[in-house]
């Protein structure tokens, strides 16, 4: 019987732990923040990689591959 009650309030620990651990990642003030750093993320990742497709085609450009092509994109970038 004493074994019993022993899993039992080791368990019920458990759950209570559990718990407070959910209550804590999904407090509002946490996603708020992590919705931020999220959105920063995208925005520097997208910036970088426009730069870099940017660069590309202006190499493109100075080189001759796809002229017409490249030279336009160029154009509506900058």
């Amino acid at each position: 019987m004493k074994e019993t009650d022993n899993k039992t309030n080791s368990l019920i620990e458990s759950l209570d732990k559990v718990e407070a651990q959910t209550r804590k990642l999904s407090s509002l003030k946490r996603r708020f923040l992590l919705g931020l750093v999220m959105g920063l993320g995208t925005v520097i990742g997208a910036t970088i990689l426009v730069t870099l497709v940017a660069y590309i085609l202006t190499l493109f450009a100075k080189l001759g591959i796809f002229p017409g092509f490249s030279e336009w994109i160029v154009e509506k970038i900058t």
